[in-house]
């Protein structure tokens, strides 16, 4: 079956919310897509739900694997892609009707190798209440300057332009053209940043989009970003990995661009483990916390040479640091901060 756009959604346990995100794509005013549900091994009826709306509309395709986890679901799905284009969603948020359509209008009118439109997000706390966390519209306009595309790749200006994917639009020619797929060893989080990494550069243009069509729900203990998760430190050093070949042999204003990435990325295992581990002694955070910021990815990272993005990110961890001390005993802030400014001016 011939298709503009194929939609990818990955289930896995999914039945509170499926059957409401199946009904916002029916809904949609633009029809000529196909949408793409794999089960990941679901444990509840998430896939019965699935079944009994992919009989009423020719369009739905259902794929049912065994849990692999949510990178493997959406490479299956993009292997059975038949669009042009492919746009990702996940089985809990919320988005407007227009959206597959101003999707697929902007990057054919644009032309881009894919489009990057704005994001809001909401907070379900624990009692049903929702909470309108954050509106992140970008700057519109179309990249087509390599230097100036990386720096968005490594978030040089924090406006997380690759940060996530479902407020992207991609060409399945790119995709398939590379090899590219979501990288199954993650487990943290990361996916969406790399998948977009890796793809953004491969583009020769990229379009940003001020409109916003999709509201994330960030559910606590639940959303990947707001649960303890023990992988976030090997995940840590893949996405290192992957940016330093990203720029291996480029100019050093690539590498900087990189390093200042990994910096502010670096706070993420950081301080997700030293507040997570809670079955870990006080000094057993701390001796983890000097092995992280020693390691050579951040030994590597340390090197950036221009001194708006160490004076930047030097402030920025400190603050949390900061902030970490104040819940855990001010004795962490003294020792903290002196490990960070060892390190640091070692390699200035």
């Amino acid at each position: 079956m011939s298709v503009l756009l194929s939609i990818i959604v990955p289930v896995y346990n999914g039945v509170r919310y499926i059957k409401n995100t199946i009904n916002n794509v029916l809904a949609q005013t633009f029809v000529d897509y196909e949408l793409i549900l794999i089960n990941d091994g679901s444990k509840d009826d998430s896939l019965f739900v699935m079944r009994e709306l992919s009989g009423k509309d020719k369009r739905i395709k259902l794929f049912t694997t065994e849990n692999k986890g949510i990178c493997a679901a959406r490479n299956l799905g993009i292997s059975q892609a038949n669009g042009e284009f492919i746009v990702f969603l996940d089985q809990d948020d919320d988005f407007d009707s227009d959206l597959c359509r101003d999707y697929v209008e902007t990057i054919i009118k644009t032309g881009a190798d894919m489009c990057v439109f704005g994001r809001s997000y909401t907070i379900i706390e624990s009692n049903g209440n929702k909470r309108h966390f954050k509106i992140q519209p970008l700057v519109e306009g179309l990249l087509t300057d390599k230097e100036q595309l990386y720096g968005h790749i490594f978030n040089v200006n924090n406006d997380k332009t690759f940060m996530t994917i479902w407020n992207c639009i991609y060409r399945k020619n790119i995709i398939r053209q590379y090899g590219l797929s979501f990288p199954t060893v993650l487990r943290a989080g990361y996916e969406d940043t790399v998948f977009n990494m890796l793809y953004a550069s491969k583009c020769t243009s990229v379009f940003l989009c001020s409109r916003i069509h999709y509201s994330y729900q960030m559910r606590k203990g639940v959303s990947t970003i707001t649960k303890a998760n023990d992988n976030v430190l090997d995940d840590f050093y893949f996405v290192a990995r992957m940016g330093r070949e990203l720029v291996d042999g480029l100019p050093s204003s690539y590498q900087n661009a990189y390093r200042f990435f990994v910096l502010r990325l670096f706070q993420v295992p950081y301080f997700r483990i030293l507040t997570h581990k809670k079955r870990i002694s006080f000094n057993e955070k701390m001796e983890l916390a000097k092995m992280i910021s020693r390691n050579t990815c951040i030994q590597d990272a340390a090197a950036c040479t221009m001194a708006p993005y160490k004076v930047r990110i030097l402030y920025k961890v400190l603050l949390s640091v900061i902030r970490y001390g104040i819940r855990h005993g001010c004795f962490f802030i003294v020792v903290a901060a002196l490990d960070i400014i060892h390190f640091w001016k070692e390699k200035v």
